[in-house]
């Protein structure tokens, strides 16, 4: 006879906990109430049950999690975790399939691919024919190409666009159709680049064995790509349970939000993913936290909950670790921020503990580095930077030129100036001493091209004394002199005669 309370129990026990298979769950709460720490203490219940678990982090929090999840002191099993971004998920089950037997490739394969079509469709193009020789050109097609896969978008939906707007977006559209079409044909069967994998891993999952029996973690995300919704949707549909965290104050319906809500994009998204798990697997019912365990101060408390609402609650406690500061421009701003903090960190605290946020950055970078640097604040900038300055992109760039030019002064210097010719066992003030001695003597010989660098005789260094035109007996600081500027000499010179020697026996064209 069936014990029918039994099995009803065992069931609601399944739906709440996650004993069941194909099952998703959303951790939801503000920010600071512990969704992590709820994820981390999950993964670490469900690893010493012997569950093999998968933490999807974004890529730029894979090293933090890290740090955070296996330095916990009771984490058993080192094996049955696994932290990942999406790339590196597809990595791990394309591996498993065998989808990567193309070849990946970088960004700058990419750009010589599209440097090819662009020549080979030159003639045929409306809009672009020009532009295309422009510089950052292909960098920009590349984005464009970048971000429309990562959209799913295709070249079919851009032609749907042809007559519905002006001539020269009709051509615009045609052109890009007309070199995505020529960039995926080149692509195809030989080539992967990041934007293929999450596509892959959409078509590999469900023979994955890797996912079928591990329990997937997701933090850290506000929203997700196309692509990224395309791979959720099949790992809810294929792992025994997804469990996401989301930093949204409750559940929402879709379309409830507007987009001036504090928690429009993470309530989207969590609509989104709702949305696409039902009828793929199990809903299971939401764990909302609402105790606020970040913040342990009153009005930093009331700050986080009220500052984006229209709200007449006014804070009746005291206010001793909230402050609001008042500046004439910009730098005295700055000024005061970074004084601020050599005071904090004169009383104990670390550099580390401390963050400047800033809305718009390009406004402040130039102010915040100056302030920062005269008030010798140390400071991490997280912003972009163009490589184009780069010394070593400089040292490579100019030492091509150094051949391309017969060995001109100019192109010489400009790249020992990036000290990248320096000995790694002398400390480089010392070298640059060195350097200066060196640049001083190719002056003053007229140094300037090819040949008297390649002359196999060592360079003789001798002081003209006064109008006596006459060679006396070399002296100990001449020779000391002469000994650097031959030092230095061959340790520019044998580097340079072997990129030379490479390039003149490398073959050369398109790929």
């Amino acid at each position: 006879m069936v014990d029918l309370r039994n099995m009803c129990y065992d069931i609601k026990k399944e739906r709440m906990f996650g004993g069941g298979e194909m099952a998703l769950q959303f951790i939801l709460g503000r920010a600071g109430t512990g969704k992590t720490k709820r994820v981390m203490d999950l993964l670490e219940e469900r690893i010493n049950d012997g569950t093999n678990c998968i933490l999807l982090v974004p890529d730029q929090m894979t090293l933090q999690a890290e740090t955070v999840f296996f330095g916990r002191e009771r984490v058993a099993g080192l094996l049955e975790t696994q932290i990942f971004s999406f790339s590196r998920l597809a990595w791990r089950v394309l591996q498993e399939s065998g989808g990567l037997a193309r070849t990946f490739l970088t960004d700058s394969g990419l750009e010589m691919i599209i440097r090819k079509i662009l020549i080979e469709k030159q003639e045929d193009l409306r809009l672009f024919g020009r532009a295309a020789s422009k510089k950052g050109f292909i960098k920009e097609l590349e984005h464009v190409f970048k971000e429309m896969k990562q959209c799913c978008i295709e070249t079919e939906s851009l032609r749907g666009f042809e007559g519905q707007g002006t001539i020269d977006l009709d051509h615009k559209m045609a052109d890009i159709s007309l070199l995505l079409d020529a960039y995926e044909d080149m692509l195809r069967g030989k080539y992967l680049e990041t934007e293929d994998y999450l596509r892959l891993l959409v078509d590999a999952i469900k023979s994955s064995s890797f996912l079928r029996e591990s329990e997937i973690f997701i933090d850290g995300f506000y929203e997700f790509s196309p692509q990224e919704y395309a791979v959720f949707g099949e790992l809810v549909r294929v792992c025994r349970k997804v469990t996401i965290a989301l930093t949204v104050d409750r559940a929402y319906q879709m379309g409830e939000l507007h987009e001036y809500r504090l928690f429009q994009m993470t309530g989207t998204t969590y609509t989104k993913l709702k949305e696409l798990a039902i009828g793929r697997c199990d809903v299971l019912p939401d764990v909302i936290l609402k105790d606020s365990k970040r913040f342990q101060h009153g009005e930093l408390a009331y700050l986080e909950r009220t500052w984006a609402t229209l709200s007449n609650d006014t804070f009746d406690g005291e206010v001793t670790h909230f402050a609001i500061d008042e500046a004439s421009n910009r730098r005295a701003e700055i000024d005061g921020i970074a004084r601020r903090i050599r005071q904090l960190a004169g009383d104990g605290y670390r550099y580390r503990d401390m963050a400047v946020l800033i809305r718009n950055i390009d406004m402040y970078e130039s102010v915040l580095r100056a302030s920062f640097e005269a008030n010798e604040v140390p400071y991490f900038l997280d912003v972009k930077r163009t490589m184009a300055n780069h010394p070593m992109v400089e040292f490579i760039r100019s030492s091509l030129d150094i051949i391309r030019t017969n060995w001109q002064y100019e192109a010489v210097f400009q790249a020992i100036r990036t000290e990248f010719f320096f000995p790694l066992n002398v400390r480089s003030n010392v070298y640059r001493g060195k350097v200066d001695v060196f640049e001083n003597y190719v002056l003053e010989n007229g140094i300037y091209n090819k040949r008297r660098w390649m002359d196999k005789k060592p360079w003789v260094y001798r002081k003209i004394r006064g109008l006596d035109l006459k060679q006396g007996v070399q002296t100990d600081e001449e020779k000391e002199v002469e000994t650097v500027v031959n030092e230095v000499k061959e340790q520019i010179k044998r580097p340079l005669v072997r990129l030379e020697k490479g390039l003149k026996g490398a073959k050369t064209g398109l790929i």
